[in-house]
Parts: C-alpha cells; structure tokens; sequence
C-alpha cells in the first residue's frame, strides 16, 4: 500500500485468508484471487483479476483508494507524523523505566 499498487491477494494458509479478506473488503486496496480447490491458481483466473484492476470501474476505484492510502501513510510515517511521535513516546517512557 505504502508504494500505492493494487495488490491481488492469494491466500495460501493460516491467516492469509483473513489479510485477503481484509485487502478486498475492508481496505478496498485489492482483489482476492479464487484458487482452484486443491489451493493452486489459473492462469485465466490470474489474468481475469489483472485485467479487472487494469480495466474495469472497480479497478479504477481500487486505484484512486491505493493513492488516498499511500498519502495517509507516507503522512503517518513521516518524521513529524503521528506513527513516529508514537514510537519515540513509546522509547521515552522505556527508557524513563517503563510504562504506567
């Protein structure tokens, strides 16, 4: 998301299927590829979710929503951006002997 490329998820095990699920649904940065059932993938399934992020409506709202996410995290984590200023707080209050 950070470089801004739609990303097409292909869950293989464990919690890959909720990231996938995550990416397509909640995040709307992505598609999440159909495997076969024995977990592999076609080539005519791989070029169908290409061609959608490329050509389609959707493809185009999942573009302009990778470009509104990679804003807010290059904001995020800039030098002055809430991430960092988290974290250095966060090394602060170890450093002073830890957390309350």
């Amino acid at each position: 998301m950070r470089a801004g490329v739609p990303m097409l998820g292909w869950a293989l095990y464990a919690e890959q299927n909720i990231n996938q699920l995550a990416i397509e649904e909640e995040l709307k940065v992505g598609l999440a590829l159909r495997k076969r059932e024995d977990g592999s993938m076609s080539a005519a399934e791989l070029e169908k979710a290409v061609t959608e992020l490329m050509n389609s409506e959707r493809g185009e709202a999942i573009r302009e929503r990778v470009t509104v996410v990679k804003k807010k995290l290059l904001e995020a984590f800039s030098d002055d951006g809430p991430s960092r200023g988290a974290l250095a707080r966060l090394a602060d209050a170890i450093r002073r002997g830890g957390l309350q």
